[in-house]
């Protein structure tokens, strides 16, 4: 199956747009300035937030999905809620359940943590910006917290 084009939005993301070829397309314009935080992310979910978007040039903030990255950030409380749960639980059936359930969230939070640069290799797969590679938004998660 073949990839899907490139929006406008990306192509002006990414330096890549051409009048001549992309003019016609009815994209949304990008976002000017960096977006507030969405109201009822818990205190973990925006701690990633701020991780992922601190650091990042403004091009990256402008041209990224903000509703995907809530989500991203929601899933990442969930999996740590879900992992707490789970590694109180004393009843093997119930252990197991929340494992699954962790196991969910945590591949739904990889999966769009990827459009977010969460993992090295995701970060080498961002085109937009260069200086995306120095910027580990989990290990900048991590030391918050410490």
């Amino acid at each position: 199956m073949p990839r899907a084009p490139k929006s406008t939005a990306e192509h002006l993301r990414d330096g890549t747009y051409n009048t001549t070829r992309h003019r016609e397309r009815n994209d949304i314009r990008l976002a000017e300035g960096r977006p507030e935080k969405p109201r009822g992310l818990s205190p973990l979910a925006e701690k990633l937030w701020d991780s992922i978007l601190n650091g990042r040039p403004a091009e990256f903030q402008a041209g990224c999905d903000f509703a995907a990255l809530a989500g991203c950030c929601r899933w990442f409380s969930e999996w740590h809620e879900t992992m707490r749960a789970a590694e109180e639980a004393t009843d093997f059936k119930e252990k197991y359940v929340k494992l699954c359930a962790a196991s969910m969230c945590w591949k739904q939070f990889a999966a769009t943590g990827s459009k977010f640069g969460v993992t090295p290799a995701d970060r080498t797969k961002l085109k937009a910006v260069e200086t995306l590679a120095d910027i580990d938004p989990l290990a900048a998660l991590e030391a918050s917290e410490n």
